[in-house]
């Protein structure tokens, strides 16, 4: 599959042309606009090198359905003596920097800072949204994403205290019903994300989901 270099112009590939790993573009900016046709159409920048943003369509997508999802036995009883406070887009700020700050298995972190000021600037116009935990007055837990076609895109989130970002997680999918979003997409597989009830469906599926099968661009 040939991978794409973007150009000036706010225009993508047809995400269905990723490669196997999902990398389906290179090239462009983080400017508001290239980043909303980019989620509304389930491609997503994963990290920047040497400057150049490296742009994903993976497949198959980990989707969480509001409709079908239950917090496991552990949480359930951890949420019956919840000590966290829960808010939302109350520390939005606060939530990307401690994501940017989480260790993880790959090297570095694709919150750089002209990525923050975009989604800074999606959070200011309504459609990037943060989940927090707090203990006290302090930001224990927390998560962020994007609102997107018919969904929300999840982004990162952070962990301090136990349980505080699944406890985060859980206010995201009772906010998720309330707003009839069809699904949370968590981008990727891991492990964690599939204890929280993520399954794999096929990009195709997913597509036609978000989108209503539009064509990118229209």
């Amino acid at each position: 599959m040939p991978v794409f270099q973007l150009s000036d112009e706010i225009v993508f590939p047809d995400p269905h042309m990723a490669d196997p790993d999902g990398l389906l573009a290179i090239g462009g900016d983080y400017s508001v606009d290239r980043m909303l046709l980019a989620y509304d159409h389930g491609i997503f920048p994963w990290f920047q090198h040497k400057g150049i943003i490296y742009w994903y369509a993976t497949n198959p997508r980990m989707l969480i359905f509001p409709e079908k999802y239950r917090p496991n036995h552990g949480l359930r009883r951890f949420l019956k003596k919840n000590p966290y406070r829960i808010t939302v887009n109350s520390a939005f700020k606060k939530v990307i920097d401690l994501c940017a700050k989480t260790r993880r298995k790959e090297k570095g972190t694709w919150i750089n800072k002209k990525y923050r000021k975009a989604f800074l600037e999606l959070h200011e116009r309504g459609y990037a949204i943060s989940v927090e935990a707090w203990l006290n007055d302090e930001l224990v837990g927390g998560l962020y994403g994007i609102v997107a076609g018919s969904g929300f895109t999840g982004e990162s989130m952070f962990t301090i205290k136990p349980n505080s970002s699944k406890v985060a997680f859980h206010y995201l999918m009772v906010l998720a019903k309330q707003m009839k979003w069809k699904f949370v997409d968590a981008q990727q597989d891991t492990p964690h994300i599939r204890t929280l009830g993520a399954e794999e469906v096929d990009f195709a599926a997913f597509y036609s989901l978000l989108t209503g099968a539009n064509a990118v661009g229209e």
